[in-house]
């Protein structure tokens, strides 16, 4: 006997269901039905630079992560850069029907003191941070432009974070 195919993923409700997973929290109405379906790209390459943009944006959350995991001063930006990475899995599945969430890759690396990792980080927020609001202009959808804002202003609140660690431990 075969399994019937899946449907597509259509009916708000459907949406609503699994941005609820992946943001329990009611992190933003991404999937709300009022939003309107996206528009028409603006050039032949537009969802496929998104598409590489969030892939990216995926890996470089994911690799934030498990910096922070090594030390358990910085768990809860750990847990914070996971929910990222799932919130900008759910925005990539959304935009192309493509699941991505990579599996862990290899070790994090470890540095000498907290500090230096905090500094490391603090520059890492940085770039995420400026990488965000240089994509939430070329969004073609209102809902990713305001993910990314978001997401830039959370990182601009985890370098601030980092900072104050930072002059602790100094």
């Amino acid at each position: 006997m075969s399994q019937p195919p899946s449907l597509p993923l259509d009916d708000a409700e459907q949406f609503a269901a699994i941005w609820q997973r992946v943001c329990p929290d009611g992190c933003g109405d991404y999937l709300s039905p009022d939003v309107p379906a996206l528009p028409a790209p603006a050039g032949p390459d537009a969802p496929a630079e998104m598409e590489v943009f969030l892939r990216e944006a995926i890996e470089q959350s994911l690799s934030r992560a498990r910096c922070c995991a090594v030390w358990p001063e910085l768990g809860p930006m750990a847990r914070a850069c996971r929910q990222e990475a799932r919130e900008l899995a759910a925005a990539l599945f959304l935009l192309t029907g493509v699941r991505y969430l990579p599996a862990r890759r290899g070790a994090p690396q470890r540095w000498s003191s907290l500090a230096e990792c905090c500094r490391a980080l603090f520059y890492r927020e940085r770039r995420a941070a400026g990488r965000f609001r240089q994509a939430a202009p070329r969004a073609q959808d209102p809902a990713l432009t305001a993910l990314f804002a978001r997401l830039a202003e959370q990182s601009a609140l985890r370098q601030e974070a980092l900072s104050r660690l930072i002059a602790r431990s100094l």
